[in-house]
């Protein structure tokens, strides 16, 4: 009997191998096929049972809705008082009506603000070259609709608005579905057509048309056509007589800008949003401690009162804590980590601030002393030195990469507000104030911000309210507070409050 060599034996092992392996490649390809084709046929349903914060179907009396749709609990949440449709508003429109009841913030600030000044908003002169000016310039943080980094850097600054009709029209552009973005940005920034020239709402459709002689029917079935995104179907013998009005050159120009709109926003809602704005920004203008209390109260919802003194010596000490903490404290790191991605873009916004002066020396002793990015290398050394390698690898991976999550937005929105009141020259004494300060709101007053009890970590309003009680009945609370308050703070509370009165953050006592 002939004994094979090890080597052929290996061989045929091999193509055996190669064999085996290209027919489990076929049979995983066969059994995957169906999944793929699911997959397919999967893409672009609803993926969560969410709802729209105020956007109701409204049905004859006597219709099951179940005829035309499926309905889900919002959230999963069986006890829901409301329920949801599976299929998204685009797909019922020709069946139902829809109509948006939607909550807004901006009343309730106007009347605070009111009620802080005497001044009526109602009352406020919509020809005002200060408050204009504050658009211009896109000086619009906390300014509802105008205040976005989108708004502020796509609109406001290549548009320099100088009229309040401009700024209706930015507020049109600012709500539409490729209305300005992927349309007429690139036209305008051409200068194909002027500011004047272009389309921002849906009665500017209108108008156009009929500027242009198109017959008063066409041109409102047409509006609505393009309004909702549909110029495809807009019927040929109203696209004609478009056309025969405009010349070549402006018929190809105007028809590219209609077939592209997706969704344009009404002018009533651009005008009122406008008119919200710009009494907001007379009070940012003419009442500038109230509308930031007002502003830091209302639109600002992550605070870090070690943060927000804008002071090396106490941001230090709150990093340093953190530091301190990674290895006993599992949050320490995503903590620490936050805070270094909202100081890398507050950096980026500080040298933005100081491009658009000449005088740095009218910011103040705070602004010079706040070198951020001699804080961010600090930090860096003292975790390169930590010894945990881990930390750093998380650190170098996400560097400069790194997207802020919601909570991180909310936090370097709060920061900027307290940075351009710095900027600003408004040299407000901060800090808490065991006989002044409020619950939530902050209170800004005799040049001093009193930081609210819920602004630190761990005070919740129940142990605020109870504070508040006994400042009531009991009269001030002095030095001695550790002492008089001993019954209603724990022992965390109590550590935090002397780390707060060491760097000279517990006010007037």
């Amino acid at each position: 009997m002939k004994i094979e060599s090890a080597e052929n034996i290996k061989k045929r092992i091999a193509e055996k191998d190669e064999e085996i392996r290209k027919i489990w490649e076929e049979l995983r390809a066969e059994k995957e096929k169906p999944r793929e084709e699911i997959i397919a046929e999967l893409k672009g349903i609803k993926r969560t049972t969410g709802q729209h914060p105020g956007g109701l179907l409204i049905t004859l009396p006597d219709t099951d809705i179940q005829k035309y749709t499926p309905l889900n609990y919002p959230a999963d949440n069986r006890q829901s008082e409301w329920m949801t449709t599976h299929f998204e508003y685009s797909f019922l429109s020709e069946i139902f009506l829809k109509v948006d009841i939607l909550g807004h913030d901006e009343p309730t600030v106007l009347q605070k603000l009111f009620q802080l000044t005497g001044v009526d908003p109602s009352k406020i002169s919509f020809h005002d070259e200060k408050i204009m000016s504050l658009f211009t310039n896109a000086d619009t943080l906390g300014i509802p609709e105008f205040g976005t980094d989108f708004v502020k850097r796509n609109l406001l600054t290549p548009l320099k608005p100088t009229k309040f009709s401009q700024l209706v029209q930015i507020s049109g552009f600012s709500h539409g579905t490729n209305v300005w973005t992927q349309n007429q940005h690139a036209i305008y920034k051409s200068g194909q057509l002027s500011l004047d020239q272009l389309i921002a709402c849906r009665e500017d459709i209108w108008n156009f048309l009929v500027f242009w002689g198109v017959e008063n029917k066409n041109a409102f079935i047409a509006t609505e056509y393009i309004r909702k995104g549909k110029w495809e179907k807009l019927p040929d013998n109203i696209k004609e007589e478009m056309k025969s009005r405009l010349s070549d050159r402006e018929g190809e120009l105007y028809f590219s800008i209609l077939s592209k709109i997706k969704y344009i926003f009404p002018k009533p809602h651009a005008i009122a949003y406008t008119m919200t704005g710009w009494r907001t920004a007379y009070y940012k203008v003419y009442h500038p401690q109230e509308f930031y209390s007002v502003l830091l109260t209302y639109h600002t919802a992550v605070y870090d009162i070690w943060l927000m003194t804008l002071d090396p010596v106490a941001i230090t000490f709150r990093l340093n804590s953190l530091l301190g903490s990674l290895s006993s404290y599992k949050n320490s790191e995503k903590e620490l980590l936050s805070i270094i991605k909202v100081f890398e873009e507050l950096n980026k916004e500080k040298k933005r601030m100081e491009k658009t002066t000449r005088d740095l020396k009218s910011f103040g002793d705070t602004w010079n002393r706040m070198d951020i990015t001699k804080i961010l290398a600090d930090v860096q050394e003292k975790i390169n030195t930590s010894g945990g390698k881990k930390f750093v690898e998380n650190l170098r991976k996400n560097g400069r990469t790194w997207k802020l999550t919601a909570k991180e937005k909310d936090l370097l929105f709060t920061l900027k507000v307290v940075l351009e009141m710095e900027m600003k020259g408004l040299k407000f004494a901060r800090g808490l104030d065991f006989n002044n300060s409020e619950i939530k709101d902050f209170k800004i007053e005799n040049n001093t911000i009193y930081f609210p009890f819920t602004a630190i970590a761990g005070i919740g309003e129940k142990v605020t309210e109870k504070i508040i009680a006994y400042r009531r009945e009991k009269g001030p609370i002095t030095s001695q507070w550790k002492e008089e308050l001993k019954g209603l703070l724990n022992i965390n509370h109590i550590q935090q409050l002397e780390n707060l009165e060491k760097h000279n953050l517990v006010i007037n006592l």
